[in-house]
């Protein structure tokens, strides 16, 4: 069989992180996957490749490399967001041949949280507003599942988001939870030193709740609350005043830092230290930073909300409130042990085997 992975993003992306990097661990394993079963795996794009940027961070294997066109294939995988899939062609095709489309989507939060987004996130067109990025993105969501025979979702919190939209021609949707990516060489260097290493990975961005961290740290500094420090992991998305509130922090380079370029190992080797991570986002799809927290054996501190809360783990506490109420967990959960636990971290391996089996 002759499968296919749409690899557009991952080529016009400006950085390989958030969605782009989920795509990028999951086709490194379908691509070990469908190589053993004896299956072709291609990457396909849906824009002129020759208009496609060099993209440095993606590895080196044949699907990013050699491309099949995507109307040669049996097969085709859309995991990323793409608005430019080509949905009437797509149509057109399956109404000739047996083809079989699976897409995923990540979460839907331009449409139930446009004014998170910047107002020409989801559209290319010079006009920005917020309705018009909620409605493309809407159009853009009822043409994939129009093309789709499965639709991929990474928790039941996106599930009922989408069937709450009484979209046309939903007719098999799936939950698949993400994983882990696997730590390379990872091992624990700090234990029992005294300062504290709070730690949050994200894209900074509004609905990520960097304010509300800062806010809580400041708290915890200004009354000696705790010998601690954090750490920001995460490209800058978009925002008014989110840079400044990092960068003209008094504390700015003694107590707190930001890693806005962060490589794989420097990841690892800030998770070896980390004493806790915090997850203070509003809104995520699944929140994939907690996975890979718990699989390094690190606690986590997550918002009290509904996707979070799919998960069940001794080590993952949660909180309510603003600034005052996580300073205080904060320094609770600094004081907690690891809970050893019989519960495994899924990985990423785990979902792409899992999102692999949808092809038979």
């Amino acid at each position: 069989m002759n499968i296919g992975t749409d690899i557009t993003n991952l080529h016009v992306a400006n950085s390989i992180s958030g969605i782009p990097r989920v795509v990028l661990e999951t086709n490194k394993y379908l691509n070990e996957i469908f190589i053993n079963q004896g299956h072709n795996f291609y990457g396909f794009t849906t824009k002129n490749f020759n208009r496609l940027k060099n993209q440095k961070e993606l590895p080196n294997i044949d699907i990013y490399k050699k491309f099949a066109e995507w109307k040669d294939l049996d097969c085709l995988f859309f995991l990323d967001l793409n608005m430019t899939f080509p949905a009437l062609e797509i149509m057109k095709e399956k109404n000739n041949r047996k083809l079989k489309v699976i897409s995923m989507v990540h979460d839907i939060m331009p449409i139930t949280n446009p004014d998170w987004f910047p107002l020409n996130a989801v559209t290319t067109l010079k006009k920005e507003s917020s309705i018009l990025s909620k409605t493309l993105f809407r159009f853009y969501l009822q043409g994939l599942i129009n093309v789709s025979d499965i639709i991929v979702v990474p928790s039941c919190h996106v599930k009922n988001e989408i069937l709450s939209l009484g979209l046309n021609n939903l007719s098999d949707i799936r939950v698949i939870p993400l994983g882990s990516k696997e730590p390379k060489n990872f091992e624990r260097k700090k234990v029992g030193t005294k300062i504290k290493q709070v730690t949050y990975v994200s894209t900074i961005e509004p609905r990520k709740g960097h304010i509300d961290l800062i806010k809580a740290m400041s708290i915890i500094w200004e009354n000696e609350l705790s010998d601690s420090k954090l750490t920001l992991i995460g490209r800058y998305g978009w925002g008014e005043n989110l840079i400044e509130n990092i960068t003209n922090h008094k504390e700015f380079g003694k107590k707190l830092f930001w890693e806005s370029n962060c490589n794989d190992e420097k990841l690892e080797e800030i998770y070896s230290e980390s004493d806790l991570v915090i997850v203070p986002s509003f809104g995520e799809g699944f929140g994939f930073s907690i996975e890979e927290a718990l699989a390094r054996e690190i606690p986590v501190l997550a918002r009290n909300i509904e996707v979070f809360k799919e998960r069940s783990n001794p080590n993952l506490s949660f909180y309510e409130g603003g600034p005052a109420e996580l300073a205080k967990c904060i320094v609770e959960k600094l004081k907690n042990k690891w809970q050893i636990s019989p519960m495994s971290i899924r990985s990423m391996e785990d979902f792409a085997l899992d999102v692999s089996l949808l092809v038979v």
